[in-house]
């Protein structure tokens, strides 16, 4: 299931295609060149096969791997790395990374800011919509409906509320998780009709949860260009009144 980006398997997209297949071609040249023992290609050979079934074993494959790109390269002549321009050049590519990682660093006074530095168009998280449940919405439940991706970021942001669901999936049924996202969205649907709470917040682009919310009569009070707010039936008509 698509759902967690670094649980996918290697294969899948291209970005990690092209990974992969610069990953072949250097395990070729070790094995042309023969400069693996046994047990390196055992470690090799079964950190592999678990990085491309899954993307998050890269921490793990890359130590390994590591080594094995060094043997399998042509050396690098020592002439042309003592050279005073490839030195210097080296030392100002060093320095200039450096001060761009500085000036990257976040803001302690404005989190919220740096987290979405990078715009709407690529994955961040519900800043203002948080900020607008905690001004504006009643706490009565004490408790939001919310995706997946977001389930921390709300825990941390409002914390006098419980959020659905959040990345620690251990810490949930497999029965819960095929009704939220592996079942038909029927099954979706009667679990949150099951739900009492405060508020949801959803991303504005494609949900899980918006078309069941909007089925059980809950509507939508805010949105910006990330994501929405959506209140029960019963906080629409107290609204109303």
């Amino acid at each position: 299931n698509p759902m967690i980006a670094e649980l996918e398997p290697m294969y899948r997209g291209k970005v990690h295609q092209i990974t992969l297949m610069f990953v072949a071609i250097l395990i070729a040249c070790a094995v042309v060149r023969r400069s693996l023992r046994a047990g390196e290609w055992l470690w090799l050979g079964g950190m592999f096969i678990l990085f491309v079934k899954c993307g998050r074993a890269a921490p793990i494959f890359a130590p390994i791997f590591a080594p094995v790109m060094s043997w399998s390269l042509p050396r690098l002549s020592d002439q042309s790395l003592g050279k005073k321009w490839v030195n210097v050049s080296v030392m100002v590519i060093v320095f200039v990374g450096a001060i761009r990682i500085g000036f990257s660093l976040p803001d302690n006074q404005r989190p919220e800011a740096w987290m979405n530095r990078n715009g709407p168009e690529l994955p961040g998280y519900p800043t203002k919509a948080a900020e607008f449940v905690d001004a504006k919405i009643h706490r009565s439940t004490g408790r939001l409906i919310n995706e997946f991706d977001w389930g921390g970021y709300l825990a941390w942001k409002l914390p006098q509320y419980q959020v659905m669901l959040d990345g620690r999936t251990q810490l949930y049924t497999a029965d819960f998780w095929r009704k939220t996202y592996l079942d038909d969205k029927h099954e979706t649907t009667k679990l949150l009709a099951s739900v009492e709470a405060d508020a949801a917040i959803l991303p504005v682009g494609t949900s899980r949860f918006r078309d069941s919310l909007r089925q059980l009569g809950w509507k939508r009070i805010f949105n910006d260009a990330r994501a929405e707010v959506m209140v029960p039936p019963t906080s629409v008509a107290g609204m109303d009144r």
